[in-house]
């Protein structure tokens, strides 16, 4: 054998070790993904985004005692006044982007009473909304659920719509319209026993269960 055959050889054993550790690093970076995701993004932990009847489900005497009795993580990014139309809009990214790190298995939605409000015409015109924000979640989370609006006496055309575009899409949802829910004056925030009921109404479906 000469010398550039041997040389030819050495570099060729080379080229073959190179390719066996990369194979072996990459697999071992897809094993710990794998890991991590099924790992962290557990149905144990559970996001919750939305509009201020998020927020009032967040009170500690709502979905918090639940999550503590169950052995359940909870966190929350609710932005009062906001709506499927601010979400979609990217409006609120500091708040999704601290969902998606968190690594929840589900996130549930708290949206539509202030899209509800401005009418049953225009929440139609929502669906491509609906599909690129449930499109986006579906990618932070294995699990998104949709607690819709409660019952809104004062606006029940545009909550019936609500509901029809949920189903439309396909969306996993929750009818709170069925919820035994009681509101401030302002028939649209739960009172304290209402978000108490509320929550307790929800969160077995949350769970899965």
């Amino acid at each position: 054998m000469t010398l550039e055959e041997r040389m030819r050889e050495r570099r060729q054993r080379r080229a073959y070790v190179v390719r066996l550790v990369l194979c072996f690093l990459l697999g071992a970076c897809l094993a710990w993904s794998l890991w991590t995701y099924t790992g962290h993004c557990s149905e144990r932990r559970v996001a919750v985004i939305g509009d201020s009847q998020a927020y009032l489900l967040l009170a500690k005497d709502a979905l918090p005692a639940l999550a503590q009795r169950d052995g359940v993580e909870l966190f929350g990014r609710p932005v009062p006044g906001s709506s499927l139309m601010s979400w979609s809009l990217r409006r609120h990214e500091a708040e999704l982007r601290a969902v998606a790190l968190w690594r929840p298995g589900v996130v549930v939605v708290v949206l539509g009473s202030n899209d509800a409000y401005q009418g049953a015409a225009f929440v139609r015109a929502e669906a491509p909304r609906l599909r690129g924000m449930v499109g986006r979640l579906s990618r932070i989370a294995p699990r998104v659920v949709w607690l819709g609006p409660p019952r809104l006496e004062r606006r029940l055309a545009g909550c019936d719509a609500f509901y029809a575009l949920l189903a439309q899409e396909e969306v996993p949802s929750l009818d709170s319209r069925t919820a035994p829910i009681t509101f401030w004056g302002d028939a649209l925030h739960p009172d304290v026993p209402g978000r108490r009921a509320w929550a307790a109404w929800a969160w077995p479906s949350i769970l899965g269960r």
